[in-house]
């Protein structure tokens, strides 16, 4: 007779998840093996570095938890289930704990004495509450797992090592050095959330990166990609009890291994990005709200209109995420499903949590959302050429015309690349799928609701943001649809089951979760061709720039101040600079000058002393008429004004002829 639960299942699911990674990582073995003596004490060291920041991230998700059971513990809501509850409690401390920051910084307390003794308040407020700890049973047993279950957390292990590897390797991605890390280590330096004008990302909404101050304050800025790891562990968690309470325990692990291996999602996983932030309290705040449609219990709406501000205090899509509910929820009203009071408790809870950032940037600017829509909010002549720029840079997407939304399933299933981070291999099965169920397809009201706010996001997505990093939020919900879809199709027994086998499309990209570079640092690996750390070896290697800001930081002095061109990744840079940028900073009024000596007087008025200029890159829209005027001015001050460049690989290093 055929066993359904074998005795050990996870002996050969572990042996093969394991002869995989050796299979991504033979290029780090390989080294090592010819390499022996690039295997030093460092190891230790680094495994060392490797628990602390992992210890970090519990003692984030602990605190996190208590104060959000703190905060809930008077309300009587009905959970589901403990995973339901405990997701919800965490994520809700997490915004606390940012809002607390939030505080901290405007009232300039980010001293390290400051958020040394929160901690140590936090820490006690978490040992005072361990008996809630105790209703929650920890026992997760294994043994009633059937072998199909168990193949299933290969591609998650894969995908947790590949995250847990990255983040604990020195940040090199580019919005995290460019934005995410590089202005809360300006605002870490400074101790206070003060105005940057002069950076354009400088106004938009940053509760998760309030998270990293700590990290950066005490000089680890890899920690700060654990915390982002810690919100894809609670997203990838939260959508398996979705999962879970929706359809089957099975379907939900297929589910959250499918979302895992997306190429969109594995770009950013172990990076200091915002993604996961966004993802987290938009899956919340539909399910949410789908959980009030269930029980009628006005505290959910709460709790979805508390998510969804979250959602929008992280990242300026979220404000995408909450308009999709919103509309949903305006229809459940006209369609008499719902009452105006339903309506005004959630929006009152959305703003409440999330406007505090959008007020700040509309305090100082006029605008929540500046430099967007400054025609709108009568804005001056300069911020109707930014927003104006802004929308004549876009390099993503397929056009905002009729007919592209028409042909927007194609453009995404035979033109991924245009959408940037190539194929998302769920959208196959999700078409096809989707396709095929036809009529049935509306008969679930789960589905009806899920469909609907997808569409409403996408719509949003297309006039707005053509990039698949912002569609991530929707990736769980699709996922969901796509493993429900198939599993329905396979039950048929049917010519349908072939269709249901499409599925497996999705599970392509796992042969991309290989982090052989990173792997380097981690290990604390030493280079056989230069004498540097490996810290220092792999930013070399990864960023292009780095050697010669590496170089400033060691030969500049106090007084010097760098103006980066064509390159806007300042994290590394340890002496003050500015970035120049047309297309991403709002520094240089490109547009009023007329001559090489306008810009040279302007760039001597600002303190600059020198140029670094990375030709290599394409940090802005070269078809923009504006853009071109601004690269042909910089080169012709350059070559007027500066001395010859100092060459230093692929970037040239500029100083005046008269300093």
């Amino acid at each position: 007779m055929k066993k359904n639960n074998p005795r050990n299942p996870f002996l050969w699911v572990g042996t093969l998840t394991l002869a995989i990674w050796v299979f991504l990582h033979q290029g780090i073995l390989s080294y090592v093996l010819h390499h022996p003596s690039s295997l030093s004490s460092l190891f230790w060291v680094q495994m060392g570095r490797v628990l602390l920041r992992l210890v970090w991230m519990g003692w984030f998700l602990l605190l996190s938890r208590s104060l959000g059971y703190i905060f809930l513990k008077n309300f009587r809501i009905s959970f589901a289930s403990h995973g339901e509850q405990w997701i919800t409690e965490t994520a809700l401390g997490l915004g606390i704990l940012s809002y607390v920051l939030f505080l901290c910084g405007l009232l300039g307390l980010w001293h390290k004495w400051v958020l040394g003794l929160l901690g140590t308040l936090g820490t006690l407020v978490f040992i005072r509450d361990l008996n809630s700890w105790r209703a929650i049973p920890l026992k997760f047993s294994l043994k009633t797992w059937t072998q199909k279950e168990a193949w299933v957390l290969l591609p998650i292990t894969l995908a947790l090592l590949y995250g847990v590897v990255n983040a604990n390797a020195p940040p090199t991605d580019w919005d995290s050095l460019a934005v995410h890390l590089a202005l809360p280590k300006l605002y870490a330096e400074w101790e206070t959330l003060r105005p940057a004008p002069w950076r354009l990302h400088a106004w938009d909404p940053m509760a998760l990166e309030m998270l990293y101050i700590p990290s950066l304050l005490w000089k680890d800025p890899a920690s700060t990609a654990m915390v982002s790891l810690l919100f894809q562990a609670l997203m990838a968690a939260a959508l398996f009890v979705v999962g879970r309470q929706i359809f089957s325990f099975r379907g939900a692990l297929l589910a959250l291994s499918l979302f895992l291996v997306q190429p969109a999602v594995i770009s950013v996983s172990g990076t200091s990005g915002t993604d996961f932030g966004v993802g987290l309290y938009g899956l919340l705040g539909f399910w949410c709200t789908w959980r009030w449609k269930q029980s009628r219990q006005s505290l959910w709406l709460y709790l979805s209109g508390i998510f969804s501000g979250l959602a929008m205090s992280c990242k300026l899509t979220g404000l995408l995420l909450a308009a999709a509910l919103g509309i949903l929820l305006l229809f459940s009203v006209l369609g008499k499903k719902a009452t105006w009071k339903d309506f005004l408790a959630w929006t009152s809870m959305l703003l409440l949590w999330g406007s505090p950032w959008y007020l700040r940037t509309a305090i100082y600017t006029g605008n929540p959302v500046w430099p967007h829509f400054s025609s709108l909010f009568h804005g001056t002549p300069r911020d109707l050429i930014l927003a104006a720029k802004q929308k004549m840079a876009v390099m993503e997407g397929v056009g905002h015309h009729v007919s592209d939304l028409l042909l927007l399933p194609l453009h995404l299933l035979f033109q991924p690349e245009k959408f940037r981070y190539g194929s998302q291999f769920l959208m196959i099965p999700f078409f096809i799928l989707g396709i095929a169920s036809g009529r049935d397809l509306l008969k679930n009201s789960f589905t009806r609701w899920v469909l609907s706010y997808i569409g409403l996001f996408t719509l949003g997505w297309f006039y707005v943001l053509q990039s698949w990093r912002y569609f991530i939020p929707l990736f769980p919900w699709m996922a969901l649809l796509v493993c429900y879809w198939s599993q329905e199709h396979w039950s048929q027994k049917s010519w349908k089951r072939i269709l249901s086998s499409t599925l497996a499309i999705g599970f392509i990209p796992l042969f991309s979760l290989s982090a052989n570079n990173a792997l380097f640092p981690v290990l604390g690996l030493t280079s056989q061709q230069t004498q540097l750390s490996p810290e220092e070896a792999y930013l070399s290697h990864s960023i292009n720039s780095y050697p010669a800001m590496d170089f400033l930081n060691k030969n500049l002095t106090s007084q010097d101040k760098i103006l980066l061109f064509r390159e806007v990744r300042g994290f590394y840079l340890d002496k003050e600079y500015l970035v120049g940028d047309p297309q991403n900073e709002t520094l240089i009024p490109y547009e009023n000058m007329s001559s090489p000596l306008d810009l040279y007087h302007y760039l001597r008025a600002l303190g600059i002393t020198c140029v670094l200029v990375n030709p290599s890159l394409i940090t802005f829209n070269p078809n923009v008429p504006e853009f071109q005027k601004a690269e042909h001015l910089m080169k012709a001050t350059l070559a007027q004004f500066a001395q010859p460049p100092l060459n230093m690989g692929s970037v040239l290093l500029y100083s005046w002829k008269n300093r």
